[in-house]
């Protein structure tokens, strides 16, 4: 855990699994394996934790050349847990922030939903 006192933020990283855009319900996943990580955060004031993925955020990997885009989107920003549990996976449940977390398949059977459909 980090704290960044003359900030008033606590932060944690999260390892974890998430479903690629090529996504299929059903598809592998290991969960022994993560492949990304992010992050939770406490506001000093606020109350509970909020999840934050800013790498998603910031942009993502054109396919076609495979260089990095800048393309700013905020649904990665305090995003609401029950929809940032449709694309990431925590391996420790507790991180979901959700009051009954998902199971490994539910999560898998979930469909892959993009941040315009929010």
């Amino acid at each position: 855990m980090y704290f960044y006192r003359n900030a008033g933020i606590e932060a944690v990283k999260i390892p974890g699994i998430v479903k690629t855009p090529c996504y299929i319900p059903g598809d592998a996943i290991d969960p022994k394996s993560p492949n990304h990580e992010w992050n939770a955060v406490r506001l000093r004031g606020a109350s509970g934790w909020h999840l934050i993925d800013l790498t998603w955020a910031a942009g993502h990997i054109d396919r076609k050349s495979g260089d990095f885009r800048s393309d700013f989107n905020p649904h990665f920003l305090f995003t609401n847990p029950r929809d940032f549990a449709r694309e990431h996976l925590p391996v420790e449940p507790k991180w979901q922030l959700l009051y009954k977390p998902l199971t490994l398949k539910a999560f898998k059977s979930d469909l892959l939903l993009r941040p315009g459909y929010f």
